[in-house]
């Protein structure tokens, strides 16, 4: 007892020392702040919380917010039409070769089901829709960071997320998908959810529900997977990248495992079940047959219609569904014998450079065209032989570099456009800058060529010249000008530099189909239609589901367009020195004209063509998949596989010239100031100008009496009075080498 007494008092000297009892006395001050600040945040969480609750209670439509599970029931095979030679509609081909196949609650073995439950969601026979247990303490995982990852989710909210697509991990989201869980368990039974989860579960490679997956992973029917089989294919779902049994099987196995022991735990399956499970063998063995491959085109449409489907609101694997299974019609602009032509030419490997010892892999191609209402004409996605559906299309979701096929569409033509150059217009061949010590930009081999006119260095893709038309028109209007105006969706922010504006070295680079658009307006007019390869689709019940329109923008006036068009009918046409860059092609189109312009990337790793006729505009593109620098050999054929594209598609066509708007002046200059000829000018060309951009008149030389000269292919006699002349096209006088060939830099960013 005295030792108590004496600990006690202590204890109380101890707390009567004045330091300790305004310590306590701060500390009790600070505590209740805290306390304080805490229950203001609580009572502001809840105020926050009940609003939003309140809010989206009010706004949430039952009809608009509640996925339709009935829509996901059908499985109507989709048809494609095409027109005939009459123009009309006729049947083409049914979509075949889908990734989904609905099957029955009464055919998907009670293991399956039972597999999903137990590792998705244990307690889906006792919840309405919402698991308060889990979702609970996934808020708090949230907050407390306890695991990496925690699903709160219920399988009629991951229904709900596979459908809807609406994946944003933010609260009001969240709550909006708590309020459909909950209507969509007051609206329909617990086996109708369940069969819809288990039909539009996603899975590896596009796979969607179990009766496709069973086919697919195993070789057999779904009703005939065994409880091994079962809780395997169950795993996937979870994270099908991760849980791909082709490519991971043994993470597979890992969680097959943990889908046994928890259907065990929860009492789906006894002890004997779980171990003859355990130790049964998993053979992955497809029995899918992929003989009915679609064209390139047809991959072309289902992926149109698909992403059209998901701008609508659709889910990736709704639309998917409904593209195949939803009895759709869809009216293709496919010319079914022409794309068939294209594709068994590009098929041929004899047409490539030889294969390169050593290489992995040979280059790839892809080939685009499109009339100038914006239709597809025709697609290659691949070089070789198609083999498989809904495979990566190089010439619509590839993003590869174009060189200097930019220059036209970013530089010349909105410089003409503004009247900042003109088509005869001298600038001096220079660099505009240093950059590592360099100067900056070199034109191909470092060739420089005193002053050149517009025509010239466009025709020899020279590099300097765009450059400097860049900084006049300003990199932040061209960069607006291609992607607000030509559908350019590639380009982004870091691109609004000389580099990647003037000469192709963009960031990423550019779809081959949005680049071939792009060229639209240089045989239109000036408008841009941007692409389309489909008119209208239809549902199983013939209403109209999605249309599509040229995009109709007047993207130059028409005498730009016009300008720009006879300045690149030179890089064709024009074959002395300085020669033009695709002039090796000229031979094949004397009867209908072309207009064009190449491309090729510093190392060689991407080399284009793209050019038009009065019919349509094409492209081609050339390089390997890794991006590994090309020969010379190599890089050289693109002209030659771009030739064969275009005389393909225009086999049969009339002869056809593209027309000259009244707007447009026709007229010589002289080639050694660029301005308009007198008769003193022994050197000439002939020019396009708009009307509101004419040159003066030479004054730099004084008309003579009597003078002959030579002038490009044509002679020019002047006598007493008289002047008769003949010109050629427009060849221009230089010492320099041809410059027949181009490539642009695209290393460095200044």
């Amino acid at each position: 007892m005295p030792t108590k007494k004496v600990r006690d008092g202590k204890v109380t000297a101890w707390y009567k020392q004045p330091a300790v009892k305004v310590g306590l006395k701060i500390g009790g001050v600070i505590m209740k702040v805290l306390v304080t600040l805490l229950l203001i945040l609580v009572i502001a969480g809840i105020v926050a919380g009940m609003s939003l609750f309140v809010y989206l209670n009010a706004t949430f439509d039952p009809e608009e917010d509640l996925p339709n599970l009935n829509n996901i029931k059908a499985d109507t095979t989709s048809m494609i039409y095409v027109q005939d030679d009459a123009g009309a509609w006729v049947e083409y081909t049914a979509l075949t070769g889908a990734r989904h196949e609905y099957v029955e609650l009464n055919k998907i073995p009670i293991d399956l089901q039972h597999a999903v439950i137990a590792i998705e969601d244990e307690r889906f026979e006792d919840h309405y829709g919402v698991d308060w247990k889990r979702t609970v303490a996934a808020v708090f995982n949230e907050v407390l960071h306890i695991r990496s990852r925690f699903g709160g989710s219920t399988l009629t909210q991951q229904l709900i997320k596979n459908l809807t697509g609406e994946k944003d991990q933010n609260i009001s989201r969240k709550v909006n998908e708590i309020f459909a869980a909950t209507y969509m368990e007051s609206t329909y039974s617990k086996d109708t959810i369940l069969e819809a989860y288990l039909n539009v579960m996603p899975l590896t490679r596009d796979i969607i529900g179990v009766g496709y997956g069973a086919k697919y992973y195993f070789g057999k029917e779904v009703s005939e997977l065994t409880l091994a089989e079962s809780a395997a294919l169950a795993t996937i779902t979870n994270n099908p990248s991760i849980y791909d049994p082709y490519n991971h099987p043994e993470n597979v196995r890992d969680r097959q495992h943990l889908v046994l022991r928890k259907m065990l735990e929860v009492g789906f399956i006894s002890e004997g079940e779980y171990i003859q499970a355990m130790n049964e063998e998993l053979v992955y063995q497809s029995g899918i047959n992929y003989t009915d491959v679609m064209n390139f085109y047809t991959d072309m449409v289902v992926e149109s219609v698909i992403d059209d489907l998901v701008a609508q609101g659709y889910s990736t694997s709704e639309a998917s569904l409904l593209v195949f299974n939803g009895g759709l019609k869809i009216y293709s602009y496919e010319d079914p014998d022409l794309q068939e032509r294209i594709e068994k030419l590009f098929a041929d490997e004899d047409i490539y450079p030889a294969h390169i010892e050593g290489d992995e892999e040979d280059p790839r191609f892809a080939f685009f065209a499109v009339d100038y209402d914006g239709k597809v004409v025709t697609v290659v996605g691949d070089r070789g032989e198609k083999t498989g559906n809904r495979l990566h299309n190089i010439a619509t979701m590839g993003i590869r570099q174009c060189g200097s096929s930019i220059k036209p569409i970013a530089v010349y033509a909105p410089a003409i456009e503004l009247n900042m150059t003109y088509y005869s217009e001298r600038i001096l061949d220079e660099p505009t800058m240093t950059v590592n010590k360099k100067n900056w930009p070199p034109n191909y081999g470092g060739a420089r060529y005193g002053y050149v006119t517009v025509n010239q260095a466009l025709r020899q893709s020279l590099n300097t010249i765009p450059v400097k038309l860049l900084t006049e028109i300003t990199p932040a209007y061209s960069y607006s000008y291609l992607t607000d105006m030509l559908g350019i969706s590639t380009y982004v922010k870091e691109d609004i530099n000389a580099s990647a504006l003037a000469l192709g070295g963009a960031t990423h680079g550019v779809h081959l189909s949005e680049l071939v658009s792009a060229y639209e307006m240089f045989g239109n007019g000036g408008i841009y239609n941007g692409w389309r390869c489909y008119e209208k689709v239809l549902d199983a019940d013939d209403n109209v589901l999605l249309t599509t329109a040229p995009a109709n923008v007047q993207a130059l006036s028409e005498d730009t367009a016009y300008v720009m068009n006879r300045l690149m009918t030179e890089t064709i046409y024009e074959t002395a020195a300085p020669a033009g860059t695709m002039r090796g092609i000229r031979g094949s189109w004397q009867n209908i004209k072309m207009f064009g312009k190449s491309g090729t990337t510093d190392d060689n790793n991407d080399v284009v063509n793209v050019g038009g006729t009065p019919y349509c505009v094409g492209g081609a593109w050339f390089g390997y998949r890794n991006n590994k620098e090309m020969t010379n050999t190599q890089a050289k054929c693109i002209s030659g596989l771009f030739n064969l594209a275009m005389v393909e598609i225009h086999k049969g066509y009339e002869p056809a010239e593209f027309v000259k708007p009244t707007s447009v002046i026709e007229a010589q200059y002289c080639m050694e100031t660029g301005l308009l000829a007198n008769e003193g000018c022994t050197k000439r060309a002939t020019g396009y100008y708009r009307s509101s951009n004419i040159p003066e008149m030479c004054a730099q030389h004084t008309p003579t009496a009597t003078t002959t000269t030579t002038t490009g292919t044509g002679t020019t006699t002047t006598g007493t009075g008289t002047d008769t002349t003949t010109t050629g096209t427009g060849t221009e006088e230089s010492t320099s080498s041809t410059g027949s060939t181009e490539t642009t830099t695209t290393t460095t960013n200044p």
